[in-house]
C-alpha cells in the first residue's frame, strides 16, 4: 500500500505542446485523472500560434500548471526546459500532447514499484499504439525486474526498449545525465538507455494509454539527414555502456547489431514514402557512420525481400 501523501514521491507528468489546442484537453485530462495522490502536471506550451493557454485555462485543478515559453524551443528543447526548469517532481514522465493516457492507476502502479525497490531507476509499461489503419501493443520483458547493463545487451528485442509515454524516470539521475542533450528524433531512447545503466530497470504490465502515430510523428519523418543523424545516438550510448562495465567488443557488437534492426526500419521508411531509389541513396549515405553498415543492411534478408515485392 502506498503512505500518505506527505511521504511519497512526488511525480511530474510533463506535456509538451505546439499547436495542439483541439486535443491537448484528452491528454490534460488523462493525467489529472491519475489517481496517485502526490502529483503534479506541467504543460509546456512551446510558443503554440493558436488558442491553446485558453483551453488549458478552462481546467481548474491546484495540481496543474501552465506555462507557455517566450520563444519557441523546438521539440527536444521544450522537453528539456521543462524536466529542467519547470518539473519539481521526484519522479518524472512525459506525456506528448497528442496522446493520453487511459489507465488510472497507471502512476500509483509504478511508485508501488519505486517506493518497494529504490535501487531502479526507470519503471516501463505498455501503451497501444493507434493509427488510422491498425491498433497494437508493444510486448515487455518476462523478467519485470533487470539490471540496466542487461537492457542494453538485449534492445535488440524490441520488448526490451522504452516508450516515452509509459516510462518513468527519477529525476535526480536524469538531470545527472545530461537528459535531452541530443536534439534528435530518438532524444528520449538517447537519454533513458544512457540512464538505464545507473540502476535497475522496473517493468509493469500494464497498457497505460494511447499513442497516437501520425503523419506529423517524428519518428515516422522520412527525412533520410535526420534518420542518418537519429542513428547516431548508439555511439553515445554504448560508449557509456563500455565505461559502465559492458566489454568493449560487446558493445560494438550490440551497437552494430541495432543499428541495422533500426538502419532497416529507416530504408523500410523511406522506401515506402519516397520511393525505391531514395531508399537505397539512403542505406549507401549510412557509410557515413559505419563503412559496414551500408553492407549489413543490403544482406539483411527483410531488406532483400522488400526490395522483390516493393
Amino acid at each position: 500500500m502506498l503512505k500518505e501523501i506527505s511521504k511519497l514521491p512526488k511525480v511530474t507528468i510533463m506535456i509538451p505542446t505546439y499547436g495542439q489546442e483541439d486535443i491537448i484537453l484528452e491528454a490534460v485530462d488523462s493525467a489529472l485523472a491519475q489517481d496517485y495522490p502526490n502529483l503534479e502536471v506541467v504543460v509546456a506550451d512551446d510558443a503554440s500560434p493558436d488558442g491553446t493557454a485558453h483551453v488549458v485555462a478552462t481546467r481548474k485543478d491546484k495540481r496543474l500548471r501552465y506555462h507557455r515559453n517566450e520563444v519557441n524551443l523546438g521539440r527536444v528543447g521544450n522537453y528539456r526546459n521543462t524536466l529542467y526548469n519547470l518539473a519539481k517532481g521526484d519522479w518524472v514522465v512525459n506525456l506528448d500532447g497528442d496522446d493520453y493516457y487511459t489507465d488510472t492507476g497507471f502512476i500509483s502502479a509504478v511508485m508501488e514499484v519505486v517506493i518497494n525497490n529504490p535501487e531502479v531507476v526507470i519503471v516501463s509499461a505498455r501503451r497501444v499504439s493507434k493509427s488510422a489503419k491498425r491498433e497494437f501493443v508493444n510486448e515487455i520483458p518476462k523478467h519485470r525486474l533487470i539490471n540496466g547493463r542487461k537492457l542494453l545487451l538485449n534492445l535488440h528485442k524490441t520488448e526490451f526498449r522504452f516508450w516515452h509515454m509509459v516510462t518513468l524516470y527519477r529525476r535526480s539521475d536524469a538531470l545527472e545525465c545530461d537528459f535531452y542533450r541530443a536534439d534528435v528524433i530518438s532524444a528520449d531512447w538517447e537519454s533513458l538507455f544512457r540512464l538505464a545503466l545507473r540502476g535497475k530497470i522496473a517493468y509493469i504490465d500494464r497498457i497505460a494509454g494511447v499513442w497516437r502515430c501520425h503523419e506529423d510523428n517524428a519518428s515516422t519523418e522520412p527525412d533520410s539527414n535526420a534518420l542518418l543523424e537519429n542513428l547516431k545516438i548508439w555511439d553515445a550510448i554504448y560508449d557509456e555502456a563500455a565505461l559502465f562495465g559492458i566489454p568493449s567488443y560487446r558493445a560494438k557488437w550490440e551497437k552494430r547489431k541495432i543499428r541495422v534492426i533500426i538502419g532497416y526500419y529507416y530504408y523500410s521508411l523511406i522506401l515506402k514514402k519516397t520511393g525505391f531509389k531514395e531508399a537505397v541513396n539512403y542505406i549507401i549515405s549510412l557509410y557515413k557512420i559505419d563503412w559496414l553498415l551500408p553492407l549489413s543492411i543490403f544482406l539483411y534478408y527483410k531488406t532483400i525481400i522488400k526490395a522483390i515485392v516493393s
